[in-house]
């Protein structure tokens, strides 16, 4: 193993100071990889759209998953509570999502006036505080949740250990003239109940004291019959929060199971995040390369390996640059 390592790395006699990796043969291998990859990554991408079966139903049913679990993920990351999936959040997620579709808007209020508390009560659920965060033509879904971990205000949503529920929808429409994904998260902390969460980073069952929601300067009140409801909308995330006590949450250790999905779907849902990970790989890997031929036998250069390498880290960088750009120039949050 060491032998032939040295032979494709590493500038000495044997192979007459010239690493198997940086020659044609082996340039041709990795650009042969490197197309695999590319054509994988635009056939995921440009197909998802217009198909209106296969892909864009499979994509349909796993990219609300890994949401949900990319977002657990960043709660245990910031020693959080983990979310629960509530179908009843599922389903009016899916209805604010079909709406904004069929609609032709992107907005926390829809052209009728329906905020997202009012998809919340269509479909039964009662809550004490709720949070929504939307995106728009975002094809994968580690993107989207890094997207919203780079707003304050979506980050927030996220983070805040109010929540203890979770639902994700996703429709396919028109906007602004294209079609487009829409996606709609909703966290909630459901009416006075006590919730039992998984305790993050801790060997032994520990309470936290209830947190209260703290309301925004100059809150816009709105009145109606059943409720009243203060509302903070920052055009980047909402927050709604109902004059109610919020119960303690008991915390446990008891781990949700429906907090992860399999790696294998991550992976499906995330083609933007699988390709550049194989990239950031070959880059390393290749840059390691060029700098042992280049130090390691510094007096024996031999210009055409230079140049392979070269070229392969810039075609490589350039792939990187042109996927960004092809996924997220269009993309929108609020």
């Amino acid at each position: 193993m060491y032998k032939k390592t040295k032979k494709y790395f590493i500038p000495h006699k044997d192979n007459e100071h010239k690493p198997y990796i940086f020659r044609w043969k082996a340039v041709l291998v990795i650009l042969s990889l490197l197309l695999f990859v590319e054509i994988y990554f635009l056939a995921q991408v440009l197909l998802i759209i217009p198909s209106d079966n296969i892909i864009f139903n499979m994509r349909a049913s796993i990219i609300p998953d890994a949401i949900f679990s990319f977002t657990n993920d960043n709660r245990l990351d910031n020693d959080l509570n983990y979310l629960k999936r509530n179908s009843l959040l599922d389903e009016a997620a899916k209805l604010k999502a079909e709406d904004m579709a069929s609609e032709e808007y992107f907005a926390h209020t829809s052209p009728e006036g329906l905020k997202a508390w009012d998809f919340i009560n269509k479909v039964g659920y009662k809550f004490n505080s709720a949070g929504e965060n939307l995106a728009i033509n975002f094809l994968d879904s580690q993107d989207a949740i890094n997207a919203w971990m780079d707003s304050p205000t979506h980050r927030a949503n996220i983070l805040n250990n109010n929540f203890t529920e979770i639902g994700i929808g996703m429709a396919k429409g028109e906007y602004e003239g294209k079609e487009t994904i829409f996606i709609v998260q909703l966290l909630a902390f459901p009416k006075d109940e006590k919730v039992s969460v998984v305790a993050v980073k801790e060997t032994k069952p520990q309470e936290t004291k209830p947190q209260e929601i703290v309301s925004p300067p100059q809150p816009i009140i709105v009145s109606s019959e059943e409720t009243t409801t203060i509302i903070e909308n920052n055009n980047q995330g909402e927050v709604l929060s109902m004059e109610t006590t919020i119960p303690e949450v008991t915390v446990s250790n008891v781990l949700n199971k429906n907090s992860s999905i399999s790696f294998v779907n991550k992976w499906l849902a995330s083609p933007h995040a699988l390709t550049n990970f194989i990239y950031f790989i070959l880059l390393t890997i290749l840059s390691l390369a060029l700098i042992l031929n280049v130090f390691i036998k510094r007096k024996i250069q031999h210009a055409t390996l230079i140049v392979n390498a070269s070229l392969l880290l810039l075609v490589i960088s350039f792939v990187i640059w042109l996927n960004a750009f092809i996924v997220l120039s269009p993309v929108r949050i609020l």
